[in-house]
């Protein structure tokens, strides 16, 4: 039997189901600015609406922006959002698919998720570090396919260089090719 018919729905307010289809979207959005997979984004975005109470979730994701719906006992409500590249941290994918995972569980209410959804902490990586690590890895990647050393250095200085024009293009809130 499919887990979704399991469950027994509460009748929502439309103005609860709003609540529930703002705190999914708010998910979603963070996911898809720090860098998550969209079949991740897409999955987490509709368990936690299903978790919170409603009876169907569907989103649509852009580079830039997304569309969620939610549907329940026959009133729909969509709402979109724009999404600003603020660079990939896991940290924050994995917090929120935690609180995902609280609230399938029935640990989390609507009012736990909106708190920890806006406690939720932005850590930037060290952005010479970034580029120093993107710079050794493509390197490391270079020696790995049979590259000598003056190939090497090359892949170091071409590999960093982009990694620090990627950054800039993005603090101008641009979204940087995937």
């Amino acid at each position: 039997m499919d887990i979704d018919m399991e469950r027994v729905l509460q009748p929502l307010t439309e103005s609860q189901q709003r609540q529930l289809t703002r705190l999914a979207i708010e998910a979603g959005q963070r996911l898809l600015q720090h860098g998550a997979e969209s079949s991740v984004i897409m999955d987490v975005t509709r368990r936690l609406g299903l978790a919170l109470g409603v009876e169907h979730v569907e989103v649509s994701l852009s580079v830039s922006s997304m569309v969620i719906s939610t549907r329940h006992l026959g009133s729909c409500i969509t709402t979109t959002r724009r999404c600003q590249d603020s660079g990939i941290n896991m940290q924050i994918v994995t917090d929120i698919q935690r609180i995902c995972i609280l609230v399938e569980r029935g640990l989390l209410d609507c009012r736990d998720v909106q708190s920890r959804l806006q406690n939720l902490k932005t850590e930037r990586y060290n952005r010479w570090l970034v580029v120093l690590m993107i710079g050794l890895s493509c390197a490391a990647f270079s020696r790995l396919a049979g590259g000598d050393w003056p190939v090497f250095m090359l892949t170091f200085c071409a590999s960093s260089v982009g990694m620090y024009v990627r950054q800039q293009i993005a603090s101008y809130h641009f979204n940087p090719p995937p």
